[in-house]
């Protein structure tokens, strides 16, 4: 019986020497410049982070670009790559990613959208996959518009598209400083329990007092935001690199709940776990490890700790 052993990616010898940097891909929307550049301070000074511009989609970027060594992607974008699944690893689930959908006051439902056209992100993003999942699965057909985000929201002030969907966790700060005035809303997206790709959330006031009446909330569906890399050989530089930048951010991740982050750090568990890829196992090694210390101290099984515990 021939085994057939998973493709790891190999290494092309380097012309120079990698500079000593990590290279986060980011979504082309823009949505995680705040994420990335938190991630940016907590590592500095021994491991600086280069944000880099994603333009294929990022589990694409990732397997092809020498100079990506992470990415922030969906658990949609992580189940729709089964097939390079044996080519991955994750570092850690992080937090949720809300879907919005930015609207003049008119538009009072999604299905309100049905024929119109209606930015759904840029070709490969988180933001694409996302919106195009949930008008499939409510049966509402648009006229899909790409482009940049910030272009969007003007076309939607102007009243040249109906609406711009975002995923992005909240609060995020292009909406977040909308003000009432200017006569937007969020379009609700209330789950369903049909939507199993997604979770239930909801967006309030404090999040976005533009957009939401005061007191009021939105529903919406969210997805998980996941640190994927590559997976190297284990003798390769650049697992080595990997093995590194998880230990040091692992062993840093309460700094990113100070203040002045992004509040979504601050529902970082990093002993939860995504179906459908392995970890790297230095971060799993480094979980077990914080599990048995947690038990220890507090005398509960590890099984029986709850979100946040492990940080």
């Amino acid at each position: 019986v021939r085994r057939i052993r998973p493709r790891l990616r190999r290494e092309a010898a380097p012309a120079k020497p990698r500079p000593a940097r990590i290279g986060i891909l980011a979504d082309p929307d823009g949505t995680q410049a705040a994420m990335i550049a938190d991630l940016g301070a907590v590592l500095a000074p021994g491991l600086p982070v280069e944000a880099l511009a994603g333009k294929r989609g990022a589990v694409a970027d990732l397997l092809s670009r020498p100079s990506a060594d992470a990415a922030i992607v969906s658990s949609l974008a992580v189940d729709e790559a089964k097939r390079s699944a044996d080519r991955l690893v994750y570092v850690a689930k992080l937090f949720t990613q809300e879907l919005h959908a930015v609207a003049k006051t008119d538009v009072a439902r999604l299905e309100d959208l049905a024929g119109k056209p209606v930015y759904v992100g840029p070709k490969g993003s988180d933001t694409a996959a996302a919106a195009e999942a949930l008008l499939a699965a409510r049966a509402v057909p648009v006229a899909p518009v790409r482009g940049s985000f910030e272009d969007a929201m003007v076309a939607v002030r102007e009243g040249t598209i109906a609406a711009a969907f975002v995923l992005a966790p909240k609060p995020f700060a292009p909406l977040a400083s909308i003000e009432a005035a200017e006569g937007l809303r969020l379009v609700p997206l209330d789950y369903r329990t049909s939507d199993e790709r997604f979770h239930p959330a909801a967006l309030a006031a404090e999040d976005y007092p533009g957009l939401v009446r005061e007191s009021g909330r939105v529903g919406t569906v969210a997805l998980d935001a996941i640190l994927i890399a590559p997976r190297w050989r284990e003798s390769s530089p650049r697992q080595k690199e990997l093995v590194a930048f998880a230990r040091t951010l692992l062993e840093r991740a309460p700094a990113l709940t100070r203040e002045g982050r992004h509040p979504k750090w601050r529902d970082v568990n990093a002993a939860a776990e995504v179906a459908g890829i392995r970890r790297l196992r230095a971060a799993q090694e480094w979980v077990q490890a914080k599990l048995r210390d947690n038990q220890r101290l507090s005398g509960r099984p590890a099984a029986r700790q709850r979100v946040g515990e492990v940080r």
